[in-house]
């Protein structure tokens, strides 16, 4: 079938691909190549099959996958073999980006499909993931529309997960799936520590389903993107280039990436980002899982994208023999995990004083919801005594790591000169580094 690949109202480029599935047989027409999703873009001068491969990757990337917790339940209940089939009937729509596709024998349009603005049914895809009857033990507005239609045909990960428009907002639930399951509290502790820390980041908060087949705890979050924006993630920003060390190292080389165009706070907010990670040991800290903001219509890269999807933290998916909080292991750039203490020596942007004194009132109130909500996870009364002195471990180490470094400032007037001082800094090395360049030529 024929398709144009749509960014909002602009077209990108004629495609070609089989109803079925999510391959692409052929390109056609290029019309606004500086339009196409950037994985697409950074590869625009390869070989017409090569380009073909990336662009079916980026595609079958947006469709729900196997390995997704509710798999079986969902393809019953939407009577289809493949989840990747939902994809297909729905344009490729998502509330991640505006892109999607529109078969060149049908008059449709942008502002009459997407789901920025239009209503969408999630009563079918919410029962298929949770069971019979779960959503209206929500009890929120259902719409009557076709079950096959709806944003959630592109929700990524392995957590169950369900997009909701609440009075006109689209709302994440989301589940958990590890060991001691709890995860969505573990959101709400990130939230906590963004808000300590003065780090752009999606706020959580928890909702309890309590229907005839489930007892289940669930996160809810906005949605992370508005209907001008699209989300691209770090691995998106940093393949195009050869050069990468395939570990932490990179941390270095996607901030400069960032500041080349122009993102504000790009070094400041993703180190804060890997400090959260630090304090609870977050271990799902991949290259899918943060990234950046850009307009679709202008193109520029406006922001870091917030913090989210950060609750596989907090040893939830250990046993408690390995709940080490002394020293443990977190994922930074890297398709595994590594020492949590690598990510120390990264760390030169300041904090004040009040925030170390903003993240120790964390702790009782994690402990707090985490007691508030025992019937739902997996957690007895004394592993949540360990959770609290883990916590408070963590917060110690980060304390000292930072007033030993010289980061910790007591007033706001000294983290500005501190960061002046990084600024005057880098500047400086950046010219002598160009400068060896220069020499280097001459040579």
């Amino acid at each position: 079938m024929e398709y144009i690949l749509m960014n909002k109202n602009t077209e990108v480029m004629e495609v070609s691909k089989d109803i079925n599935d999510t391959v692409f047989q052929d390109i056609g027409e290029i019309y606004n190549i500086e339009y196409a999703p950037l994985v697409i873009f950074n590869n625009k001068d390869k070989e017409k099959n090569d380009l073909l491969d990336i662009l079916t990757s980026w595609y079958d990337g947006r469709a729900i996958p196997n390995n997704r917790d509710n798999k079986n339940s969902i393809l019953e209940h939407f009577k289809i073999n493949k989840v990747d089939e939902l994809l297909n009937l729905d344009y490729g729509l998502s509330l991640s980006d505006q892109y999607w596709l529109k078969p060149v024998d049908e008059e449709v349009c942008w502002d009459d499909i997407n789901y920025f603005h239009n209503e969408y049914d999630s009563r079918e895809f919410f029962d298929a993931t949770y069971g019979e009857g779960s959503f209206q033990s929500l009890k929120l507005k259902s719409v009557d529309s076709d079950k096959y239609r709806t944003p959630n045909n592109s929700l990524t990960g392995q957590l169950k997960k369900t997009w909701i428009k609440v009075d006109g907002e689209d709302l994440l639930f989301k589940g958990a799936v590890t060991q001691h399951g709890f995860e969505q509290i573990n959101e709400v502790l990130a939230t906590m520590i963004c808000e300590a820390l003065e780090v752009p980041h999606v706020t959580y908060r928890l909702c309890a389903l309590d229907s005839k087949r489930h007892h289940e705890l669930m996160s809810v979050c906005p949605c992370i993107v508005n209907d001008e924006q699209e989300m691209i993630s770090a691995y998106d920003i940093v393949s195009e280039r050869d050069d990468l060390f395939g570990d932490e190292r990179d941390m270095v080389k996607y901030i400069a990436i960032l500041e080349e165009h122009g993102v504000p706070n790009a070094g400041e907010y993703v180190q804060k980002m890997f400090m959260l990670d630090y304090l609870i040991l977050n271990e799902d800290r991949h290259m899918r899982n943060f990234g950046i903001l850009r307009n679709v219509e202008t193109l520029e890269w406006e922001s870091v994208c917030p913090v989210y999807d950060s609750g596989r933290s907090m040893c939830t998916d250990y046993t408690e023999l390995y709940w080490i909080f002394e020293n443990n292991e977190v994922k930074c750039f890297t398709n595994n995990c590594i020492d949590s203490e690598k990510l120390v020596s990264y760390f030169d942007t300041p904090i004040k004083e009040s925030q170390i004194a903003s993240l120790r009132k964390v702790v009782p109130e994690y402990i707090e919801i985490l007691k508030e909500n025992q019937s739902y996870i997996k957690l007895f009364d004394n592993q949540i005594d360990m959770l609290k002195d883990g916590l408070n471990l963590r917060i110690d180490k980060f304390e000292s790591i930072m007033r030993e470094k010289g980061l910790l400032i007591s007033s706001e007037k000294g983290i500005e000169g501190m960061i002046e001082k990084a600024k005057q800094k880098k500047e400086q090395c950046s010219h002598i580094h160009e400068r060896k360049k220069e020499m280097e030529k001459i040579r």
